[in-house]
């Protein structure tokens, strides 16, 4: 058998006009275009645009996660585009507002124009079992949470690049989790109410070899703002190393904002 045995493989498809909607309370509105759950699966080359999940129940339990791809199992997306993708639930439970992922890989990816309400304006990101992430491009994405990611892993993250995304806290990247490594990222004209460009939550992070340009926060932390973080001050780990803040605006912090976060 080869190794593509067995294998859901998703290549060179264009998806236009795509729409998931719950008609009853019990059934989620996950993946606008695409609902994977399968094993080691592949999805290559693939433009999807103008694509809607919709959960339309506020006293329902169900979601509508992912306006475009929603990918809950091990496996690769490479070369993926989405344009104009949505998700949106009454009930609150509506995340990535292009793709809602859990476990395997995404890299050489644009996001254009997506949005969600509540966190992950294109890309909603929920695992430490994932590998690579890297050169993926946002722009004009948005979100309450991380206007562009939001980042609930220890993996790093590397060759991004972030332009004019927004949100309430992170307008272009929100991150939780401790020991994660920026890597080799531009952050360009993104705006939120905190973190201009990103809102860090998690202990232990870097930011290295990295560009934070013109963005802006309306209250604290015009490039990052943290929150309860434990920001390292030893040499080998430092927090923000090799990288340069240039032209962020916020009333208070136009670089950084540190809020209840210590030095260890």
């Amino acid at each position: 058998m080869g190794s593509n045995a067995n294998r859901i493989i998703i290549n060179n498809v264009n998806i236009t006009n795509a729409h998931s909607e719950s008609e009853v309370t019990e059934k989620d509105a996950n993946g606008g275009a695409i609902y994977c759950v399968a094993p080691n699966a592949k999805i290559n080359l693939v433009r999807i645009v103008n694509t809607t999940s919709l959960y339309n129940f506020t006293n329902g339990d169900k979601s509508a996660h992912g306006g475009a791809i929603y990918f809950t199992n091990s496996g690769t997306m490479s070369n993926i585009t989405v344009i104009n993708s949505s998700a949106s639930a009454a009930n609150g439970k509506a995340l990535g507002g292009a793709i809602y992922r859990k476990n395997g890989n995404l890299y050489h990816a644009l996001f254009i124009n997506n949005t969600v309400e509540t966190d992950g304006g294109a890309v909603y990101w929920d695992t430490d079992n994932g590998g690579d992430f890297y050169d993926i491009t946002f722009i004009n994405n948005s979100a309450n949470r991380g206007g562009a990611l939001f980042w609930n892993s220890n993996k790093k993250l590397s060759n991004l690049t972030f332009i004019n995304n927004s949100a309430n806290d992170g307008g272009a990247l929100y991150w939780v989790k401790n020991s994660v490594v920026v890597d080799d990222s531009n952050f360009i004209n993104n705006t939120a109410a905190r973190g201009g460009a990103a809102f860090v939550t998690g202990s232990y992070s870097k930011i290295q070899n990295s560009e934070f340009t013109g963005n802006l926060a309306n209250e604290t932390g015009g490039a990052i703002y943290y929150l309860n973080a434990v920001i390292s001050n030893n040499a080998n780990t430092y927090s923000i190393i090799n990288t340069n803040i240039t032209h962020n605006n916020a009333t208070r912090g136009s670089a950084i904002y540190a809020n209840n976060s210590k030095y260890a």
